[in-house]
């Protein structure tokens, strides 16, 4: 939107603009090594055993949405004196969001198919927590905002002079965070890679996975590294903050004609930056027991189907900055996590003189 006002001495102009878009992916693999099994029955078999190390299939879903406004506000009210207001502003925020199958820690192997020495269907036997279903969310906030104010005036014949004053700041929150959902029986999982590229697995009792009274987010023991530390999650990543702040004076004079030079110019920069980057990493842990309790899932939670393309339904959310309801962070401060958080300030004055040269040799 473009338009004047006042006699034309008053001019404005807005600009918006919005985009958004989201795509979705396929993952999958197996984890440790394939897994071998002696079968007894009609002879001694030795067999190879798909995903007997363990497995991982996921969903993703990207998404990349983007805002941005930008306003500028112009005043001459006669020839010797205009003034200007300009105003940026842009919020983007983009997404990775992971729902995985990750099951391992297998008991046993029944009801197996044999193709060619390699088992194509079986059942696992799972002990309690033997599938997590990992809810992961690394995104990116951002907020850029600009302001500048310039007034230019003819102070006296032959003289101009201007003071352009600009505010700028950005902003950027960045995470990686990670849940691990779990029940707390035994289970069985079994596998039919008959059908192609992409196997079929089912689970004694499907609702389980999808019912919030049942599935918790849960401490994996052992995932932590550190004995006897819980750990049902994990959360990493830096708020950037950049903040840049400026006056700029200029004068300019026009010299006499039949001279080489056209006028002369100078003025002086003052500016003040800082950045600060501060990282915020740790164990997710409930918030009571020692951090040994399981976590209900958040109220938004919702259930993806057909994780990874093999049939899973299961019960996710989408982590965020402030966590949810029951859970905690416990901060780690090695000096690698520690060495990531910094602040940088500076000042910069600058001075200058420069003469135009109007002249043909």
């Amino acid at each position: 939107y473009i338009d004047q006002f006042a006699d034309r001495t008053l001019g404005l102009a807005i600009g918006f603009v919005h985009s958004e878009g989201t795509s979705n992916s396929l993952a999958n693999g197996s984890w440790g090594a394939s897994g071998t099994a002696t079968l007894v029955g009609g002879g001694t078999q030795q067999v190879s055993v798909p995903f007997g190390g363990g497995l991982g299939f996921e969903s993703d879903r990207n998404t990349d949405k983007r805002d941005g406004l930008a306003a500028i506000l112009s005043y001459k009210p006669n020839k010797n004196f205009s003034t200007q207001v300009d105003f940026y502003t842009a919020k983007i925020k983009t997404a990775l969001k992971k729902v995985k199958a990750n099951a391992g820690n297998f008991t046993s192997l029944t009801n197996a198919t044999v193709v060619g020495g390699v088992v194509e269907s079986g059942t696992f036997a799972m002990a309690p927590g033997g599938l997590v279903v990992y809810s992961e969310n690394i995104f990116d906030d951002d907020k850029i905002t600009s302001l500048g104010w310039k007034n230019t005036w003819k102070f006296m014949p032959g003289w101009t002079g201007s003071v352009d004053i600009s505010s700028n700041k950005a902003k950027r929150v960045e995470r990686d965070i990670e849940a691990y959902g779990s029940i707390a029986v035994a289970d069985t999982l079994t596998f039919d890679t008959s059908g192609g590229s992409t196997p079929r697995f089912t689970v004694g009792n499907p609702a389980n996975y999808t019912d919030p009274n049942i599935i918790k987010i849960r401490d994996e023991t052992g995932w932590s590294g550190v004995a006897n530390q819980p750990q049902a999650g994990y959360t990493k990543g830096p708020t950037v903050v950049d903040k840049i702040n400026a006056v700029r004076l200029d004068l300019t004079t026009a010299l006499p004609e039949g001279t080489m030079f056209s006028d002369l110019q100078f003025g002086a920069n003052f500016s003040k930056r800082t950045k600060d980057r501060s990282t915020d990493e740790g164990l997710i842990v409930s918030a009571t027991n020692g951090g040994r309790d399981p976590i209900n899932f958040p109220s938004g939670a919702y259930v993806e189907r057909n994780v990874g393309g093999t049939g899973f339904d299961m019960l996710t959310f989408d982590p965020q900055v402030g966590l949810w309801s029951g859970a905690a962070i416990q901060r780690k401060y090695n000096d690698d996590i520690l060495s990531k958080t910094w602040i940088v300030e500076e000042k910069v004055t600058t001075l200058y003189a420069k003469s135009n040269v109007d002249t043909s040799l």
